[in-house]
């Protein structure tokens, strides 16, 4: 053996295990592991184990493991021996692990749980379709299938899973080119079927041709293909008159159903066919309408005797300048006698052509046709080869215009490969055309006048470059804070097809700030209190701009209380009143979710010393009430508030509801009951399906100032009166948000509260239990309900006693806060406070000896902490 040696080695002790290399993950059936150990000491036997179990002729300095399988995993130790002893090293782990190769075609991705480098044998995997957005996929393809969302793997091998998201299919057309519709053949004949077929956006796979007889009711199959070009032929057709449809399946499963044609196969004579005509029916002819009407026509079982136009006769006597025969054998008609223009306005004609054969047989039929002004279109908007970037907006404009005598044009219609953008009605012929996406388009303007002829403008193309992206990410939702706060604002850009230029702030729309480079960030402080929606701009070097969703940012100062979340605040600052009668009482947040009464018969009264010497709004239990439409997404979240209410109810008031707030009927709203046959109700969402609960009301409720909270996070609710729990219960329902509803304070629909309201808190969130505790304790001291505790430092220093020493000065004896400064202070009226001089305490007692002027009034002293 080939020993690695570190300095001498030593042959009078047991082997020593320096370090075993190998340990790691590794892939299975693409890697070859050599486990290799080093070590000194005597000559020595060796043996590898794994797992605690020796492996069969494992007796080498390194153990090496071809063509990695999961039966490889394990522990692998190895045990030395010698005459001096035994050395056991500590097992290395090796790991055999499977990879999964996810394959995204189209706009989308994969989800993958769990998402890990590798895989362990036995991991079960869920792949997740996310398209983007108007997409959609077939099927999975690779080492999973079908078409569910969500699919599961067994990581048993290396794996490998595609999908391709592709729009919504397109099905595919079909239409019967020949036999034309009305044909007759002999009986028997073979019938040959040609098909105009096309799928948009992927093949044909299926053909399927059917016919039935006339008066039958079921469809028979006649054959079937894999391709709609190749020619199809139904052999041996009987005498009948018969319908055939034709089926296309398209490579994702859409189909298509042909309209029928009907043919007639039949052992008598066979009438002739009209092929064409020019003008055909639907055809347009220009004023002053001079032309040349033509007939081509055959016979199958003979020949064309005669044909008429408008009951003017010919046969081939009229000779070549009329009657000709054309490579087909066919027989041509050309009427020359309208070259004389006998349409000289604009209106539908009809032309009847009677063709009959040499047996009798007529076939006739009416061709309908307009001569027309023809309008005219141009595209001048946008011109040929211009470029935009994403989002674009394109300006599409057109003049249109039409003979006078014709009236006005019916429609102008703008398309963008092929797919209508906008129609127009009336000019001017412009419109703008917002977000558009990257891609090339070709862009093409029609008129139709009011005899439905359509002209087109030449197509013009331009590009729309990918644009930047951005993103706000802070704040990343709504904020609130105080004026003259400073808040950042950042924003992520992902850069287009075009350098960046700019990033533009926005509050309001107005402009607050411009970053050129990364990272894209501003530090904002707005003074004025407010509602504010933030929004952020990016600008590139071709134009384009790209804008985020908008953040709201309220900025109010709401003293004591907790800010976030804060969606109503009524106190007696905000009250309007006029001969004690209350008409409005504003909302101290910037959401704006005021009340008011404008029926003076309806208005509450107003209290100036209602609760503890603060204002109060007191309502009769009759009819008093203020109101206000509010939309709740600004008030309530749906499933989470916090309230707090200051209010007294009187005795005598059996059916009270303090506040509340109604969409379009009871099942959606929130109801503060308090109180009803002496319960006091919660209702949030639909009473009768699990959105309330409920409990008796409190000893000392009636006549009595009370500070009441209410409280829901999710499912859980809470009454509290006085930070008591009078109740507890749980919601089974939720509020309906973002709707307009009634906010409403006194009453809600017809029961009307007997007493009075100081203070209303409305919070859309529920507070944590500190916060919560901050407004209580604020309330409950400003309304009286709790005294307030003045904290105390046992530290700050204390003005202990006074003395007028015989030397005529006064001596101060100074205790508390050792080691520290302070500052003796005086006054003369207790109102304003002089700093006389500075002193160190480096005792924690200390004598001040100050002189008395001869001069000296009442004085009065005191000593702070520096």
């Amino acid at each position: 053996l080939a020993w690695a040696t570190h300095g001498m080695p030593d042959f009078n002790s047991k082997p020593k295990l320096r370090v075993i290399t190998g340990a790691g993950t590794y892939l299975a059936g693409k890697e070859t592991l050599l486990i290799r150990l080093d070590a000194v000491g005597t000559p020595m036997t060796i043996q590898w184990t794994k797992d605690n179990q020796p492996i069969a002729g494992a007796t080498q300095s390194s153990l090496q493991l071809v063509n990695l399988t999961p039966s490889h995993a394990g522990r692998y130790a190895v045990t030395l021996r010698n005459a001096f002893g035994i050395e056991n090293s500590n097992p290395v782990e090796v790991n055999v692990h499977y990879t999964l190769t996810a394959t995204v075609e189209g706009e989308g991705a994969i989800e993958v749980n769990p998402s890990l480098a590798t895989y362990p044998p036995g991991t079960t995997v869920t792949l997740t379709a996310k398209p983007g957005e108007g997409l959609g996929f077939d099927e999975w393809e690779g080492d999973v299938s079908g078409a569910a969302e969500s699919v599961t793997l067994v990581m048993d091998d290396h794996k490998s899973v595609s999908i391709r998201y592709l729009r919504d299919n397109q099905p595919p057309t079909v239409a019967i080119i020949s036999p034309k519709d009305g044909r007759f053949f002999s009986a028997p004949s073979d019938v040959e079927i040609t098909l105009d077929a096309a799928d948009a956006d992927g093949s044909i796979t299926h053909v399927l041709y059917e016919r039935k007889l006339l008066e039958a009711a079921d469809w028979v199959e006649l054959g079937q293909a894999a391709s709609a070009a190749a020619l199809f032929t139904w052999e041996g057709a009987s005498e009948g008159v018969y319908e055939i449809r034709v089926t296309v399946t398209d490579n994702r499963g859409g189909k298509a159903v042909s309209a029928p044609i009907q043919i007639t196969l039949t052992t008598g004579n066979m009438p002739p066919v009209i092929v064409s005509t020019s003008p055909a029916a639907g055809d347009f002819v220009p004023v002053p309408g001079k032309f040349t009407f033509t007939v081509v026509a055959y016979d199958p079982d003979g020949e064309i005797k005669s044909i008429s136009v408008n009951r003017g006769k010919f046969v081939k006597a009229h000779g070549p300048t009329y009657w000709t025969e054309n490579d087909e054998g066919q027989t041509v008609l050309t009427d020359i006698r309208w070259e004389a223009g006998y349409f000289p306005e604009s209106a539908a004609y009809k032309f009847t052509v009677d063709v009959e054969d040499n047996q009798n047989k007529v076939t006739t039929e009416d061709f309908v046709f307009t001569i027309n002004h023809a309008p005219t279109i141009e595209l001048t908007s946008p011109v040929d080869g211009t470029e935009f970037v994403s989002p674009a907006t394109i300006t599409l404009a057109a003049t249109a215009s039409d003979n006078a005598a014709d009236g006005a044009l019916a429609k102008v219609e703008f398309f963008a490969n092929g797919e209508l953008v906008k129609k127009l009605t009336q000019a001017p012929f412009e419109f703008a055309w917002e977000g558009v996406g990257a891609g090339e388009y070709e862009i093409i303007a029609a008129v139709t006048d009011r005899h439905v002829q359509v002209v087109e403008t030449a197509s013009v193309k331009v590009t729309v470059s990918q644009g930047a992206d951005i993103t706000l990410t802070a704040p990343t939702g709504d904020i609130t804070f105080v004026p003259g706060e400073t808040v950042r604002l950042a924003a992520s850009v992902s850069q287009g097809g075009a350098a960046i230029t700019q990033v533009e702030f926005f509050k309001n729309d107005q402009l607050i700030g411009v970053d050129t480079e990364a990272p894209f960030e501003l530090d904002w402080t707005e003074n004025e209190p407010g509602l504010y929606m933030i929004t952020v701009q990016v600008t590139d070097a071709k134009g384009g701009s790209a804008a985020t969703s908008p953040v709201e940012a309220a900025v109010f100062d709401s003293g004591e209380y907790p800010l976030l979340g804060l969606r109503l605040w009524l106190d007696g600052s905000g009250i309007t009143q006029a001969a004690s009668r209350v008409s409005a009482w504003a909302d101290r947040t910037p959401f704006g979710n005021s009340v008011s009464q404008a029926d003076a018969d309806k208005q509450p009264a107003f209290h100036v010393e209602g609760a503890n010497g603060k204002p109060a709004v007191v309502f009769d239990g009759a009819d008093d009430l203020l109101v206000g439409t509010v939309n709740s997404s600004g008030l309530l979240s749906s499933d989470a508030a916090s309230i707090f209410i200051v209010m007294k109810q009187d005795g005598a008031s059996a059916n009270n509801a303090v506040l509340g707030w109604e969409s379009d009927s009871y099942k959606n709203h929130l109801d503060l009951l308090f109180t009803y046959n002496n319960q006091l109700l919660f209702d949030y969402g639909h009473a009768s399906e699990g959105g309330r609960i409920s409990g008796p009301q409190p000893e000392r409720w009636d006549d009595n100032w009370n500070l009441v909270e209410v409280y829901r996070a999710a499912d859980s609710g809470r009454v509290a009166v006085g930070g008591e729990t009078i109740f507890e219960g749980t919601f089974a329902d939720e509020l309906e948000v973002d709707v307009d509803g009634t906010l409403s304070v006194g009453a809600v629909g017809t029961l009307h509260l007997g007493g009075a309201v100081a203070e209303v808190l409305i919070y859309n969130r529920a507070l944590d239990s500190g916060e919560r505790e901050t407004v209580t304790q604020y309330l409950g001291v400003k309304y009286g309900f709790i005294e307030d505790e003045v904290p105390t430092d046992s530290n700050a220093p204390t003005l202990s006693a006074a003395q007028l020493a015989v030397d005529g000065k006064f001596r101060f004896l100074v205790t508390g806060d050792k080691g520290g400064r302070m500052v003796l202070q005086f006054s003369e009226n207790l109102d304003k406070w002089t700093d006389l001089q500075t002193y160190a305490n480096e005792s924690g007692q200390l004598w001040i000896n100050i002189n008395r002027g001869g001069d000296v009034g009442r004085l009065f002293f005191r000593v702070r902490a520096e």
